[in-house]
């Protein structure tokens, strides 16, 4: 996936209790109402993996290899 592994599962966990909250009968509101807070907040967590891109710096590589090729 394109999100970090923390994060997804607990979207993804958020996203499961929403439906079991959806599922039941005998809910309250206040179990809507902390699922659906729950859920929004697990959205709005949800981070990007880090790209895997990293600057290097070859100029001294280049430099010695230039003198002695």
């Amino acid at each position: 996936g394109t999100f970090t592994d923390e994060t997804w599962n607990t979207f993804l966990q958020s996203l499961n209790k929403a439906k079991n909250i959806l599922d039941r009968d005998d809910v309250t509101q206040l179990d809507i109402n902390n699922a659906l807070s729950n859920l929004q907040t697990s959205i709005n967590n949800l981070k990007d993996k880090p790209q895997n891109i990293v600057k290097v710096d070859k100029s001294n590589l280049i430099a010695i290899y230039n003198l002695n090729k």
